[in-house]
């Protein structure tokens, strides 16, 4: 067999050299000779010239020599193919020039349009625009020369025929949209370089590449969830998931141009571009344009659409259309792999074989980190989207992740910042020069003499609306040119005006989707190469009139297409709120906004000590301690336990678990009871003291501090908006310089002593049934272990309800240092006599349970002797303790913690019934999630306890004020215990166990510990801000909706996905709660209405 050597110019068409007796062959009719004696010559299955690799010509190439070699061994191969090329004559050059027939078409269109006659109302300069514009959009589609080169003969004729100047028509490259998206490339060339890309991406596909569908729902969701926080699409979409897109591609082997494209690719792209473009419609702050449109409605109508109100009337077509779209791009435009149930296994031993993060990866995943922060927070610190991305883009070039020469080298940027800018400016400039007006103009005259119906005449306003954005390349620019016009003409035509508002808002939105430029995510998706024009294009309009066709088939009536788009968009509105609310004319001046992001439009006073901030501080932060201190406890517990082995681990986990979550049933209603009622009548108390007090001054009198008493203060007015009012329910009595009376104190200590010893009685007796419901079986090694732990310790449980009692009443008292003191004691004496029991009286897992029961003991024991100091615990009468408005509230109460506790426990009985190696991680990584999400609840127990006394004295600043500081905390304090969870897990799970499966599993469970710690507190901290306001029946009600949920999520996603699926449960769970405590305060409903007075 000959070896056949070229040089590599072969593919740059250079000519080859020459001698005076031989002349090589043009590359092509080399090729052509070539394969034609290798296939006649040699024709045997382990030639490797027919590998993969040289499917498009068989010789073999190098780069080191331009002379033929003959092999010894098959010289009448090389023989053959030299006569062949010596008899062959030089080809042509081919054409590199420009594809005629599509510029032909491109300059006959503008040609057309110039020579009619521009019609009335509308300038000849605009009207040449036009026809340039026209032109280049058709070259754009046919594509003569790539787009950027066609979209500078664009402006290059706009400048030639003087319809621009020059500075007009490049003014556009001082746009920031055109250059983010330009940022957004470089920042995937840093992604897929360092390896920090495909380091993700594996970790996806591990977690969910089972199935394509899976995988991109996975993503879907993700850029929804981050929309309301980051207002640019080009940012969110284009600097963050282009880049995971592209590596998860990669990674998957779906590259462009060597025809592996639709294995997934071209389905992601297009699917993640399309649904990117329904998450910008979702919320008010998820697209820059957005809160324009809210304002031009201002302006209109004279009605406000808050962050609430535009959420509530999105989010349910929003989440359909999230779930519709992928699955309608999956039919008719399916990848080639639809699954791979592999391809998790390989994703991890990938993820193996990287080994640690490098140092290259760490900047970029830091440098990430920080732009991302800055497109979230940026409002607040006056740094907008692009420049934070020059400054992520500065990093990177500094510390050499990203040279500038790879960024010369991105073509794709510089074209698409190119032609995308070229556009933006031309269609400015059709604004500036009034053909978008005229346009406007027009369909209000046409429209409005037809006498159609109001549901017809604004279906047909809503398809010139949207299709109009053909002509438009900002969702900016076609809002200010068009929403206001068109919002004007249909409540002149009787549509609701505020519907009317919110469809046009939507849709614009959701118009970005029909081109490869009508909004910032459509450059960067398109310009990744996966998916071509025309079926962009194609699908882009398919996806545009689905809901419309839907519509068609559903209806069984005779109404017209149009009267039926109308009736549709009212149908979905009037099923979300109420459209009678929408034909009102609500103006909202000189009063409070509605909106949940009232409470977040001051972030610069989160860390301002001033009284709130310290008396925040001063409360929250003892809790905070002492709420982890017992999770800590537990940790410790697991840590020592875990040394013994995996199966006394997982028991341990198993007994822990179900012991919190019992106890779980009496504390949270008598923690949160107790601090709200104590709060109230503490501030009654003062409140009345001070009064009478100035009573006494003004008229002269002496009070006898030893023997005058407070008159009983009637403060019905003060709380009219709860069920009870106070003054009904229990008398508030002080002596000055003498113990205080709270019957409410009195009334924990009861209840929580009587409660505690019914849990303990119930575990003792029935402990190896409950382990049994907790997956634990009567043959199972954990469960003697298990059984031996939960005995023990539910000896404590009196214990625990009773210094629980006494922490709310503290907190009520706005005293959070002594349960902390208190409870750091017990907890070091638990941490002491771990060791001690477990390994030198070698006790075991019994000495870890008789080591917490002592450590709760000897906290009840100083608690009480503190309390006891400040508070008359003896009421001068059983009429004066409040056990019926305890139990009624707390009933409510339990009916949530029973919710909750299931939620949880199932959680924690699905990963038993896998074995014990899913449990013991499963309990390493719940012990983790649930104590450092507790840091939140001590902002939430800041919030219960000063709101509550607002609310007694009905300060209504003051419980604004106090919201939005505690709320603001919160979510800082979210988004800082993710990124030390994420880093600090992954190194310190080896403090728990030495297992290698079990390290494994807590490794699968790490990302979604750290991830959902933002939703965890805001979670927490909203619950504490509804507790301050007494509202403990929607806090219920919404509890138990969300359990029924989660519990559904929790039996399909673990059967479908196992100890997986169990935490994607879990996270769903958390960002419902969430969710709920978002709905009621930002709806301005229960004790909240004081919003809209």
């Amino acid at each position: 067999m000959a070896s056949l050597v070229l040089t590599s110019s072969l593919n740059l068409r250079f000519r080859p050299l020459s001698t005076p007796k031989l002349r090589f062959p043009t590359p092509k009719s080399l090729r052509l000779n070539s394969r034609s004696v290798i296939k006649n010559s040699v024709n045997n299955s382990d030639n490797p010239l027919n590998s993969p690799q040289h499917r498009d010509f068989n010789p073999l190439i190098s780069q080191k020599s331009t002379f033929l070699i003959p092999s010894p061994k098959r010289d009448s191969i090389i023989v053959n193919s030299t006569s062949a090329a010596a008899t062959s004559t030089p080809q042509p050059q081919p054409w590199q020039g420009a594809a005629m027939k599509p510029l032909i078409a491109s300059i006959a269109t503008g040609v057309i349009i110039w020579l009619v006659p521009a019609p009335d109302g509308v300038s000849r300069i605009a009207w040449q625009l036009l026809s340039i514009f026209l032109a280049t959009i058709v070259g754009i589609i046919t594509q003569p020369l790539p787009l950027g080169a066609v979209a500078l003969l664009g402006l290059g004729a706009c400048v030639l025929t003087k319809t621009l100047t020059f500075a007009a028509a490049f003014s556009a490259f001082g746009d920031p949209i055109p250059w983010l998206i330009a940022l957004a490339f470089f920042f995937a060339r840093g992604f897929i370089k360092t390896g920090l890309g495909n380091r993700i991406a594996y970790q996806f596909v591990s977690l969910f590449g089972s199935s394509s569908l899976g995988l991109g729902y996975s993503l879907v969701f993700s850029e929804a969830l981050l929309a309301p926080a980051i207002p640019s699409v080009s940012a969110r979409a284009g600097g963050i998931f282009l880049p995971l897109v592209k590596s998860l591609c990669v990674a998957c082997g779906s590259n462009v141009g060597d025809g592996t494209e639709h294995k997934l690719g071209s389905w992601l792209m297009l699917t993640c571009f399309q649904t990117s473009v329904i998450s910008s419609s979702m919320f008010l702050t998820a697209m820059a344009a957005n809160p324009l449109a809210a304002n031009l409605t201002l302006n209109t109508i004279n009605q406000t659409i808050g962050w609430m109100d535009w959420a509530k009337a999105a989010i349910v077509p929003g989440l359909v259309s999230l779930i519709v779209v992928p699955l309608l791009l999956y039919l008719i435009y399916p990848p080639t792999v639809k699954s791979s149930p592999d391809a998790p296994k390989l994703a991890r031993e990938k993820l193996e074989k990287m080994g640690p993060m490098s140092k290259n990866e760490l900047i970029m995943a830091g440098t990430l980190f920080l732009t991302v922060g800055l497109w979230i927070f940026g409002g607040t610190l006056n740094v907008d989207a692009v420049t934070a991305a020059i400054l992520g883009l500065s990093v990177l070039l500094v510390t050499g992740v990203v040279t500038w020469k790879e960024c010369l080298a991105e073509s794709v940027a510089w074209d698409t910042l190119t032609w995308f800018a070229a556009l933006i400016a031309m269609a400015g400039y059709l604004n500036k020069y009034g053909l978008i007006s005229w346009f406007s103009q027009t369909v209000v005259k046409f429209v409005g003499g037809l006498g159609l119906s109001w549901q017809s005449s604004f279906g047909i306003l809503l398809l010139l609306y949207f299709y109009s954005h053909y002509f438009f390349a900002s969702g900016a620019a076609h809002i200010g040119a068009m929403f206001t016009a068109f919002l004007s003409v249909a409540s002149a035509l009787g549509t609701p005006p505020y519907l009317g508002a919110l469809v046009l808002s939507f849709l614009s939105n959701l118009m970005g989707g029909i081109t490869h430029y009508g909004i910032g995510s459509a450059p960067v998706f398109y310009g990744a190469g996966y998916v071509p024009l025309a079926k962009w294009w194609g699908y882009g309009f398919l996806i545009s009139v689905t809901g419309i066709a839907n519509g068609f088939a559903e209806s069984d009536t005779s109404l017209s297409g149009l009267n039926l788009i109308g009736k549709l968009y009212t149908s979905v509105y009037s099923r979300i709120g109420d459209l009678s609310m929408a034909q009102k004319d609500i103006s909202f001046h000189g009063s409070r906004e509605i909106p949940i992001f009232m409470f977040f439009k001051d972030a610069r006073s989160i860390f301002k000590l001033d009284e709130l901030g310290l008396e925040i501080t001063r409360i929250s932060l003892p809790a905070a301690l002492a709420l982890t201190a017992d999770p800590i406890a537990s940790l410790v517990d697991t840590a020592f336990i875990g040394q013994i082995g995996p199966v006394e681990l997982a028991a341990v986990g198993v007994s822990i678990a179900l012991f919190n979550q019992v106890s779980r049933i009496a504390i949270f209603p008598l923690v949160s009871v107790t601090t709200s009622f104590v709060a109230e009548e503490d501030t009654v108390a003062k409140v009345s003291s001070e009064s009478k007090d100035g009573e006494s001054l003004e008229n002269g009198l002496s009070l006898d501090s030893e023997n005058k008493t407070l008159i009983p203060h009637n403060d019905s007015d003060e709380t009219s908006y709860k069920s009870e009012s106070l003054a009904n329910s229990f008398e508030v009595s002080k002596v000055k310089h003498e113990k205080r009376n709270i019957p409410s104190a009195s009334s924990a200590l009861i209840i929580g002593g009587i409660l505690g010893l019914i849990q303990a009685a119930f575990l003792i007796s029935a402990a190896k049934p409950l382990l049994n419901f907790m997956g634990v079986k009567s043959d199972s090694q954990m469960l003697f272990p298990a059984q031996q732990y939960l005995i023990l310790r539910s000896l404590g449980a009196p214990a625990v309800l009773l210094s629980l009692a006494m922490q709310g009443v503290f907190r009520g008292f706005k005293d959070t240092k002594t349960p902390l003191y208190a409870t750091v004691a017990g907890d070091l004496t638990n941490i002491i006599l771990d060791p001690i029991l477990m390994f030198v009286f070698h006790l075991g897992v019994r000495g870890a349970a008789i080591a917490h029961v002592l450590s709760q003991y000897l906290i009840s024991l100083i608690l009480f002797w503190r309390l006891a100091e400040q508070v008359d615990l003896l009421p001068p009468s059983p009429k004066y303790l409040q056990i019926g408005r305890f139990l009624k509230n707390g009933f409510l109460l339990l009916m949530r913690v029973i919710a909750v506790t299931f939620c949880v426990t199932l959680a924690a009985s699905m990963a038993a019934r896998m074995g014990s190696t899913q449990m013991a991680a499963f309990q390493v990584c719940l012990q983790v999630w649930l104590a450092t999400s507790l840091l939140a609840d001590g902002l939430a127990v800041a919030g219960q306890a000063i709101l509550a006394s607002a609310f007694a004295k009905k300060d209504y600043n003051g419980a604004i004020a106090t919201a939005s500081r505690v709320l603001q905390l919160g979510l800082v304090l979210g988004l800082v215990l993710a990124l030390i969870l994420g880093i600090g897990l992954h190194f310190g799970a080896r403090l728990f166990t030495k297992d290698i499966d079990v390290l494994h599993l807590i490794g699968i469970g790490i990302p979604f510990v750290a991830a959902t710690q933002p939703i965890n507190a805001m979670a927490f901290v909203f619950d504490g801000v509804n507790f301050g306001a007494s509202d403990f029946a929607y806090s219920a009600y919404s509890m138990v909706t969300v359990a029924i949920f989660s519990i559904l999520f929790l039996f399909i996603l673990s059967s479908t996905n196992g100890y997986i699926g169990i935490w994607i449960a879990l996270t769903l769970y958390m960002s419902m709660r969430a969710f709920a405590g978002f709905w009621r305060i930002g709806t301005g409903t229960g004790p909240w209405n004081f919003l809209r007075a």
